[in-house]
């Protein structure tokens, strides 16, 4: 594998990636979600369109824009798009028409606008993109396998470009529904606490994400995905074997990495894992983690990817990278879950 990042527009708590202090900090008082700061729409989206979409749609084509302006396009040949649970409050909204009206006169309008593939529909309609199109639905590995698409379409077209996304949105419901599962904290903490006291659950998160995608390297790129590796794992001791056998995989074919990015999310049930990749893995390399800014949701690797994509673009336009990314920097290891799901990049700096 080998794709080259030339844009990023990230949309999270932390604010968005046009904006000069970003990555900002979400709110410091306790509690039991990080939403998304929303920008200013109208310099994305029509007004008289921008009244009539849900959230999730705002934020993806918002993400999607900022996108294309940080690449200098107007459009991307392609879209990739990975969510596991789609457009929530259009989803709700169907649904309680459905009971409360009997089944009866009801719009299609809801329906419409619930389906997962919406937001990528939308991007395409704003931006007049009308080619390769797709959004992929798996769970905890959705961006991954959107990422993946996006290597399978620029084999064929060495010359293309194509915007990947991941994107998950909150709302009132789902997240009581996570509460009662266990994988949001039922209580309001700290986000900084979280990593270092773990609990039952995680912070709930949500986000948009996009990149633009090449197979072939430019002066603007500012990375390249190496590798992909995905796998469902149900036993924590089971993932870091199998985590192991990669990073030494890795590790033979390229040498030590300079930094290990962890998707560690203050779940108990979770920190075992994180700790032996900590103390096995990566005790003599450089390790950070990003759920602090992203709260926790299916497709957080792209929230990760992205925040790497800024810090290393400050690095190389002579900023600090927020003391994250230095020009030593230059392999990078991510690894991440969401519940049984869990993921592994290779990145290099470029």
């Amino acid at each position: 594998m080998e794709l080259y990042i030339d844009g990023i527009g990230i949309l999270g708590a932390t604010g968005d990636s046009a904006s000069a202090d970003f990555p900002g900090q979400p709110l410091q008082e306790k509690t039991d979600r990080l939403m998304v700061k929303e920008p200013d729409y109208t310099g994305f989206i029509p007004a008289m369109q921008l009244r009539r979409m849900s959230k999730a749609v705002r934020m993806g084509i918002g993400a999607a824009r900022i996108c294309l302006e940080d690449a200098g396009l107007e459009k991307p040949d392609a879209i990739s798009v990975g969510t596991a649970f789609g457009c929530l409050h259009d989803t709700e909204v169907f649904l309680s028409k459905m009971v409360t009206q009997d089944e009866q006169m009801l719009t299609p309008t809801a329906f419409i606008q619930s389906t997962h593939n919406t937001v990528a529909g939308q991007i395409a309609l704003v931006t007049g993109c009308y080619g390769h199109n797709l959004t992929f639905v798996h769970r905890g590995h959705s961006f991954e396998q959107a990422m993946i698409n996006a290597q399978l379409y620029l084999n064929d077209h060495m010359n293309g470009n194509i915007m990947v996304g991941g994107i998950e949105e909150l709302t009132e419901s789902s997240i009581e529904v996570l509460k009662m599962a266990r994988v949001y904290r039922a209580d309001p903490a700290d986000r900084n606490e979280v990593l270092t006291h773990p609990g039952e659950g995680s912070l709930a998160g949500e986000g948009a994400n996009f990149f633009l995608v090449r197979k072939q390297r430019t002066a603007s790129s500012v990375m390249c995905i190496r590798d992909i590796y995905t796998f469902v794992a149900k036993d924590g001791n089971d993932a870091v074997d199998l985590v192991s056998r990669w990073v030494k995989k890795i590790e033979e074919e390229a040498g030590r990495p300079d930094m290990a990015l962890l998707g560690t999310n203050g779940n108990s049930k979770d920190e075992l894992f994180y700790a032996r990749l900590r103390i096995e893995l990566f005790e003599n390399v450089k390790q950070d983690t990003f759920k602090q800014y992203s709260g926790e949701y299916p497709v957080a690797s792209s929230y990760g990817l992205g925040l790497l994509s800024a810090f290393a673009k400050q690095a190389m336009t002579g900023g600090s990278g927020n003391g994250q990314v230095s020009g030593k920097t230059r392999r990078v290891l991510m690894i991440n879950n969401f519940l049984n799901h869990y993921s592994c990049w290779h990145i290099e700096l470029t």
